[in-house]
């Protein structure tokens, strides 16, 4: 259900990893700058005066803080005339302005109406995605290509490429591959690295890693086309290769393939892959935002034995920063963390479901499996959203097909209430949790020993085989914490799983 027509395609600017977010502002616009030890907000954290609820509708108006949406829209101006898609700078005044990550909607809006192209690309890729193959030529899919097209007469590169797909798949126009052909061979008149990256893929001169030797392929190398170099490294079937790739591109300021280093750096060499990470954070890279701002809200205890070696002090409300505006600039993990931490009230934040929900769903827009997952367990028991149970089991049901372990966890919660019509047992329950299990899923023998401790329809009670699921939640998610929340959800009388 959650698998959209548009699931297949990596728009520009939505969950692409072959476009690289690499920006021409100066470090004081930057969200965060080098510090002592590690990344410190610049200047003085922000303090949001409507604390960290939900703020008012009324707030979110650009006009109740106008000085910060014309900030907002310069910084869209100047993110037009460089020709890059860094929605980062952007979307941290809007965060500064009004303290919500969730509150750009109103503003990206407001500037698409208003004509900028970078906005109306923002908007129209994320309306898109709520299309089917049914609506693919109505009238909201013939708007978004009408808009798309505007934005791209305009110059935009990453409008250019959306559009280039809309026509090649068929979204508001006609699918006509060969007319799409033809646009984006025309689009690289402009010598811009964006659309003659695309224009190799599309014209099948860079399938594989044996296409460096094409004269079209070596030509984009040697003008210094990152994402030429960055895509090489995806295709080379060989370690060496890809990383020597991945250094071309990053030399070249490809900041996806900074990030890829630094994760490969990350355990041989822990100080060189921070540094790398660190250098992919000042390029506004969303995955190295949010990897930063998990090492920043982690315990010490939580690092992996080579973060430990980087003596990172937490720092929970920089961490939060950064993930929050990770999610605003669409970074998939951190939409789901997010929802996690506010379903849970973790790290500071408050227990609050609807915005749990609206994180969830934001993830499940980006083609998230987790966070489909989670946002159909949330309507299936109307939890934070309006109840949904069709929907909501629907989305749980696929990302179980997709071999998601923790959907099988959440289907087993809905068994054993019986909701949605689905058979009320225990029994069947257990079942699912074991399928989890088996697929690596880290909580589900904690959940089998509460369930064989505590019962249910079709399933007896027995304190031998719950003492051994018990046993081996603790080798997963260690002694103190197994039995912690196993000895809580004993003394509530049931047991309820993250979504």
């Amino acid at each position: 259900m959650f698998a959209r027509f548009y699931s297949f395609l990596r728009v520009t600017g939505a969950c692409s990893l072959s476009l690289p977010l690499v920006s021409t502002v100066s470090s004081a616009e930057l969200p965060v700058v080098p510090g002592k030890s590690g990344f410190v907000c610049s200047g003085k954290p922000f303090v949001s005066p409507f604390g960290d609820s939900p703020i008012s509708s009324a707030a979110t108006d650009p006009e109740a803080a106008k000085t910060g949406y014309d900030a907002f829209l310069e910084r869209l101006n100047a993110q037009v005339k460089a020709n890059v898609y860094d929605f980062c700078p952007a979307m941290t005044i809007v965060y500064n302005s009004l303290g919500d990550e969730l509150a750009f909607d109103s503003w990206m809006e407001r500037a698409a109406k208003e004509g900028n192209p970078a906005a109306i690309q923002f908007v129209y890729n994320r309306k898109v995605r709520f299309l089917t193959p049914k609506t693919a030529m109505g009238a909201e899919a013939k708007e978004c290509f009408a808009q798309m097209k505007k934005a791209a007469e305009a110059g935009y590169d990453p409008a250019v490429i959306s559009l280039y797909l809309f026509m090649s798949q068929g979204i508001g126009t006609s699918a006509d591959a060969e007319a799409a052909g033809k646009f984006i061979f025309s689009a690289c008149k402009s010598g811009s690295f964006t659309p003659r990256h695309r224009w190799l893929l599309a014209s099948g001169r860079l399938n594989s890693f044996e296409d460096r030797n094409l004269p079209e392929v070596r030509s984009e190398v040697e003008r210094g086309n990152d994402m030429v170099m960055y895509e090489l490294s995806r295709r080379a079937t060989k370690a060496e290769d890809q990383l020597a790739w991945l250094r071309a591109a990053a030399e070249k300021g490809n900041a996806q393939a900074l990030y890829e280093l630094s994760i490969i750096f990350s355990t041989t060499n822990p100080e060189a892959g921070y540094k790398l990470l660190q250098e992919a954070v000042k390029l506004h890279n969303p995955h190295a935002l949010f990897a930063l701002g998990q090492l920043f809200v982690a315990s010490p205890e939580q690092l992996s034995d080579s973060a430990k070696k980087l003596n990172i002090q937490q720092d929970i409300p920089n961490g939060l920063r950064l993930i929050k505006i990770a999610s605003m600039t669409l970074e998939e993990r951190a939409c789901f963390w997010l929802g996690r931490a506010y379903f849970n009230g973790e790290f500071t934040l408050p227990k609050d479901p609807a915005r749990a929900f609206q994180h969830f769903r934001n993830g499940m827009i980006l083609e998230s499996i987790s966070s489909a997952a989670a946002a159909g367990y949330m309507m299936a028991r109307g939890i934070g959203c309006e109840k949904d149970t069709h929907q909501g089991i629907a989305l749980l049901v696929e990302a179980a097909a997709r071999n998601y372990a923790h959907a099988l966890v959440l289907l087993a919660k809905l068994q054993c209430e019986g909701v949605g019509g689905i058979k009320r047992s225990a029994l069947e329950a257990s079942f699912k949790l074991q399928e989890a299990a088996a697929l690596g899923d880290k909580e589900s023998f904690l959940y089998l020993a509460v369930l064989y401790a505590l019962g249910g329809p079709e399933l007896q009670r027995d304190s031998t085989r719950a003492e051994h699921y018990l046993n081996l939640a603790k080798q997963d998610l260690g002694a103190a914490e197994a039995q912690r929340r196993y000895d809580a959800m004993i003394a509530s009388g049931t047991w309820e799983p993250t979504p």
